[in-house]
């Protein structure tokens, strides 16, 4: 394992911890003596993972490094599966791209991932059911590219682009069920595959220029010269090609953020939406940590809008005004109050369509009457519908008996020798089965 042993330690004589968790800054003095030694680390594949007291920082390829991660092709990434599943709702996937709160870290994993705590660790409670979580830690350079292509790394982006789609693929999820989400330097490689892979978005103040994060140092994502300083130019280049309506992609951030918002604004704005949130800040913050309070601040406007992405495909806005008339007429004499996820029930103009779902439970569908049947009355029933209802039977709530019933022609007579409440229709049909119901009248004879 190789090591770099600093001739010129900006910060001799710190505590014993300084240089494991602040150790990055020894190479971002303004007086360069060290920035340019971690130059030919970048071009060879290493980095910095590390600190040993006597030899100094240790070095590693980055396919070696100490990450608590999965590898795809030199992306590292963990997912994360839905906390609660509904068989009727579709499968999301939400990219998450990891930002730099650790920037000074010696431990790749920090800078390149961030800390676990970091890495909003509850996010899977708060979505959409369903929702897979793809989390992506920037690993290219020393701490990071921003997740764009360098020299090293020039099939960086179509990597990311491929594990995002065989994620979605592997887990059941549609391209437009894809929703990605990235604040900071997150948020920069956000933008960036939104616009790419054509997938709508949320970015929480990404970073647009990376001298924002420096405050007093140099480069201090150390990136050098593998990457431009300054985003603008990439990101209206990728807006310019986008084929996706400006309302997918959102972007929040606020005209308090001096160091980071005048680059927002120089961004085609007609092409995705800018929110500007009244969010006052203290006058003495400087840019990276106003930009950093700002972001923390904020997880809850963000997943306002990841949810509304989300949930989306699940979600239709009803735009026809159907009377009530088909339920509480004089034709409907029993209705589907027992309602189970093995059906569902859509209301239409003439009628209820019935549809029964991939749910594999067998649940019965029952349909009340009004009113409980009297022992020895005589009633005629009738179904109006579109389809065979196939087996029924008159059944009791209260004592949990039931009495076959044959229709005719939708239509059948019958003498109550129980205090019926309920027909229930027979459970063997299978996922897809529909029919429509136009009433259930019943009629008592005597």
């Amino acid at each position: 394992m190789a090591h770099i042993k600093l001739e010129h330690d900006l910060y001799e004589g710190r505590d014993s911890s300084w240089p494991i968790t602040f150790g990055m800054k020894n190479f971002m003095g303004r007086d360069k003596q060290n920035y340019d030694v971690i130059h030919d680390l970048a071009l060879s594949g290493k980095t910095i993972d590390g600190y040993d007291a006597e030899l100094g920082y240790i070095i590693k390829p980055l396919s070696q490094i100490h990450i608590d991660a999965d590898n795809f092709e030199g992306v590292y990434y963990n997912l994360e599966k839905p906390i609660m599943v509904d068989q009727d709702l579709k499968n999301k996937l939400l990219v998450w791209f990891s930002p730099f709160p650790d920037r000074f870290d010696a431990a790749a994993e920090m800078r390149m991932f961030c800390a676990e705590h970091q890495r909003w660790p509850d996010l899977s409670r708060r979505v959409a059911n369903n929702t897979f979580i793809l989390r992506l830690a920037d690993s290219n350079l020393i701490s990071g590219s921003f997740f764009q292509n360098t020299q090293t790394f020039p099939d960086y982006e179509e990597k990311i682009q491929q594990l995002i789609r065989k994620m979605a693929a592997e887990n059941a999820v549609g391209s437009d069920n894809v929703v990605i989400y990235g604040d900071s330097r997150g948020g920069t490689g956000a933008f960036v595959h939104a616009l790419l892979g054509g997938y709508q978005a949320v970015m929480l103040d990404p970073l647009m220029d990376r001298r924002t994060l420096d405050d007093g140092l140099i480069d201090s994502a150390i990136v050098q010269d593998f990457i431009p300083e300054n985003f603008v130019a990439r990101i209206n280049g990728l807006l310019l090609n986008s084929t996706l309506s400006p309302d997918k992609i959102k972007v929040l951030s606020s005209d308090s953020l001096l160091g980071n918002y005048p680059f927002l604004v120089q961004l085609d704005v007609r092409k995705f939406t800018l929110l500007n949130l009244d969010y006052k800040m203290f006058v003495d913050y400087n840019g990276d940590r106003s930009h950093g309070v700002f972001v923390t601040g904020n997880f809850p406007l963000a997943l306002q809008y990841l949810n509304e992405f989300l949930y989306a495909p699940d979600i239709k806005a009803v735009t026809e005004q159907i009377p009530d008339l088909y339920l509480d007429s004089r034709d409907w004499d029993a209705r589907p109050i027992k309602l189970s996820r093995a059906y569902t029930f859509q209301y239409e103009s003439d009628g209820l369509k019935i549809l029964r779902s991939a749910y594999e439970a067998e649940t019965s569908l029952l349909f009340h009457f009004k009113a409980v049947l009297d022992i020895g009355r005589k009633y005629h029933l009738e179904i109006i519908s579109d389809q065979d209802l196939g087996h029924l039977c008159l059944v009791s709530n209260a004592k949990a008996e039931r009495e076959d019933l044959e229709l005719e022609e939708g239509q059948a007579t019958f003498s109550a020798r129980k205090h019926w409440t309920a027909i229930q229709f027979d459970n063997s049909k299978v996922a897809g089965w529909h029919a429509k119901i136009r009433a259930v009248k019943l009629v008592t004879l005597n």
